[in-house]
């Protein structure tokens, strides 16, 4: 057997070997990836208000459902504490008071606490008493529907707080508000290892009140130039709250292993928009490995046999001389 052709079986037998590890390794982080869910016995309807306007002075009235979806009768009571989030990661941070979150002490209830049986529904009314010299611009609260035992793990009688759920509140108040931010760093990424193709965008909001940003995201083909997805009629959207700054992003989460396409990223918020364009790469490292060994490979063996070729031609001449 000739070296070149030892160095092409060579080559084929690594590719297999890279192959079959990463089959292995997919199949493995498949089978890793189980979803456990668990049980709550309320929930309530619905989760937020965002489109509450408040004038100085006034009284604003609304409600929510608590429902017990489990199979016993539970007590539960209603509290309002204050919500905003964290820079960046938007991470929702409660019973922090703030200039954006004095809502919560503005608020009453038309009960404290009550009794729901199994597949009950509870209307939980509540009242916002505004200030009269309370200033322009937002404010966010959380409305609890608290969870509670009547009995401590011994048994004895007593009140054993178990979990909570928020019904979250967005209000503005009228007056001198201002709708101001920016959108920077509207990026792709011109290479993924792996799905989805995610872009993102930093978001600052330099105003008092929160608006709504949207997040488009529109791949096509990088060489037909057919649309292969496209949220545009149903875009990603984030309330974005007065002087914070959000990292936004949003992905194509059904992208496939490999492929070349062309990426559209729009974002908008307040009347402001910003618009990216990137040609992009999905290719696994393993699939760059086995490309790159099959091209060491065939320029290796393409060597070597233009040098045998040159060796023997070199040796049928000096035979011939001879």
């Amino acid at each position: 057997m000739s070296k070149s052709k030892k160095i092409l079986y060579g080559l084929c037998a690594l590719v297999l070997v890279f192959t079959c590890c990463a089959s292995a390794l997919v199949r493995g982080q498949i089978a890793d990836a189980t979803d456990e869910s668990t049980q709550q016995q309320l929930q309530i309807s619905p989760t937020d208000n965002h489109n509450i306007k408040l004038n100085p002075g006034d009284h604003y009235s609304g409600s929510y459902h608590v429902q017990n979806i489990g199979t016993q009768t539970v007590r539960f009571k209603v509290s309002a504490g204050h919500f905003y989030v964290e820079n960046g990661s938007y991470n929702r941070i409660y019973d922090q008071p703030g200039t954006y979150t004095q809502m919560a002490n503005w608020i009453t209830f038309n009960m404290d606490e009550a009794n729901i049986a199994p597949n009950g529904d509870i209307e939980v009314r509540y009242t916002i008493n505004v200030p009269a010299d309370v200033p322009a611009g937002g404010q966010y609260a959380a409305l609890y529907t608290q969870i509670v035992d009547q009995s401590d793990d011994t048994g004895s009688v007593g009140v054993k707080p178990v979990y909570r759920l928020a019904y979250l509140l967005y209000a503005q108040v009228n007056g001198d508000t201002r709708a101001t931010g920016s959108i920077s760093d509207n990026d792709i990424s011109g290479i993924f290892l792996n799905p989805p193709i995610t872009a993102t965008a930093k978001i600052k909001n330099t105003g008092n009140i929160h608006g709504e940003l949207t997040d488009v995201i529109e791949v096509y083909s990088a060489f037909s130039n057919e649309e292969v997805y496209s949220n545009a009629k149903n875009p990603a959207t984030t309330t974005i709250l007065p002087e914070t700054e959000y990292d936004s992003s949003v992905a194509w989460e059904g992208a496939p292993i490999f492929g070349i396409f062309k990426v559209k990223h729009t974002v908008e918020l307040f009347g402001q928009k910003s618009v990216t364009e990137k040609i992009v790469l999905v290719c696994p490292l393993w699939l760059m490995i086995i490309i790159a060994v099959v091209i060491v490979g065939l320029v290796t063996w393409i060597i070597m046999r233009a040098r045998e070729r040159k060796k023997h031609g070199k040796k049928s001449k000096d035979e011939k001389e001879a």
